[in-house]
């Protein structure tokens, strides 16, 4: 007797279903050396309301999964896997075809992102002629090595001792910031709770307000996910790059792993990530759908 095949949506996982995703990742890797793993925190999507996990069960076994991250509303990422036994018979594209739908309906265009390391997935997207945008590395390095680079500003040496970290809050009873001296540079970060799923942002800024770098932050297990990092242009070349990596370094364990991700055409930005200590971990391809 054939089991029923049923696809369910969600804006977040519950425990079980992590548990069930991390399985079906496991076997997918048993199969291939692929390293992209799927996204399954919900919480740093843009769009509210939106789901942004689908999930395709034969009987009571996951054989199929597709996550969307949403980063700013602009687009969305999309990947997945599917059970090596249960590849071809369209279970990933009906997920696909559930994702694009609901996409649609805010007019949020998708994108499916491959390391190009499963021959399956490959095939795919041959199948489906879909033509590369773009392509970006995924690079990491471990926030004890951040911690020692040594930095400069446009202002000559810089002394390391005088970098502080100030922590956001939005409860009102946390008592004043800290004087901080003038010209000083400071990180300012919230919601860095490890390990709890949690992302906010960080700021780099001179102790009158003028913004010198940002970015938005992902919080894991491992360390936190980076991304929209930059610095500001009239700020460029001038160490503030370094400094801001150098400083987020120091608000995590030195075990823990800071991981981005930045354009294969962006030079300068590689060069700068690889200076710093940051080593490509996969090459990942963006595919419009």
């Amino acid at each position: 007797m054939q089991m029923k095949v049923r696809i369910m949506e969600a804006e977040e996982l519950n425990p079980e279903q992590k548990s069930q995703v991390r399985e079906l990742w496991r076997l997918c890797r048993e199969k291939e050396p692929v390293t992209q793993e799927p996204f399954t925190d919900g919480e740093e999507n843009a769009v509210a309301g939106l789901p942004c996990f689908y999930l395709c069960y034969r009987g009571e076994t996951l054989v199929s999964f597709l996550s969307l991250f949403i980063p700013d509303g602009g687009y969305a990422e999309g990947c997945g896997c599917t059970a090596p036994q249960e590849r071809g018979k369209g279970y990933f594209s009906a997920l696909l075809e559930r994702a694009m739908a609901r996409l649609k309906e805010e007019d949020i265009p998708l994108y499916l992102v491959s390391d190009r390391k499963s021959a399956d997935a490959c095939a795919f997207i041959r199948k489906r002629g879909l033509t590369a945008a773009w392509e970006e590395w995924m690079m990491g390095a471990h926030a004890g090595a951040l911690r020692l680079l040594l930095v400069c500003h446009d202002a000559g040496e810089y002394c390391l001792e005088q970098a502080q970290e100030e922590r956001d809050t939005d409860e009102e009873d946390q008592g004043a910031e800290k004087e901080k001296e003038q010209n000083e540079d400071v990180l300012n970060e919230s919601v860095l709770n490890e390990g709890k799923g949690d992302g906010g942002w960080a700021l780099l800024e001179k102790k009158q307000g003028r913004r010198l770098g940002f970015c938005r932050l992902s919080v894991f297990q491992e360390g936190v996910y980076l991304y929209d990092f930059a610095i500001e242009e009239g700020e460029r070349r001038k160490g503030y790059g370094r400094l801001f990596l150098k400083l987020l370094g120091e608000t995590l364990d030195a075990e823990k792993t800071v991981l981005l991700q930045v354009g294969t055409y962006n030079e300068p930005a590689c060069r700068l990530y690889e200076e710093c200590g940051f080593l490509v971990r996969e090459r990942l391809v963006y595919y419009p759908l």
